[in-house]
């Protein structure tokens, strides 16, 4: 297995489990952690400079602020209408989307951030 496959494989069975728990708060934990380990995990990856690189610090803050504010929304979305829990494809066709627009404005943060000589 390559390491990219590797680290997709990883990344998207840690949320596995919460897919075997019947709580209340396992499905928007399920959405919280999709979006987080898809953006982070498999989306930015191909960003990610070596790990002293100020500018690309300083563009993970907005980034960071903008995702948490996202998730935290549709949390409160899910837990405010946990019927829509009942439509897995519409939810996570919509999570799709979301990470993907949130993808494509991060590649600018991110692109906004870096010295003209990198």
């Amino acid at each position: 297995m390559t390491g990219n496959t590797l680290r997709i494989v990883l990344v998207v069975s840690g949320g596995v489990p919460l897919l075997f728990v019947h709580a209340s708060w396992a499905t928007t934990a399920l959405i919280g952690y999709s979006l987080t380990a898809v953006l982070f995990g498999i989306l930015l990856i191909g960003e990610y400079p070596p790990l002293g690189s100020r500018w690309f610090w300083k563009a993970m803050i907005p980034i960071i602020i903008i995702h948490s504010a996202i998730v935290f929304g549709l949390v409160l979305l899910n837990l405010e209408i946990p019927e829509m829990n009942r439509l897995p494809r519409v939810v996570y066709g919509f999570l799709g989307i979301v990470v993907a627009v949130e993808w494509y404005f991060s590649l600018h943060i991110v692109e906004a951030f870096r010295p003209k000589n990198a």
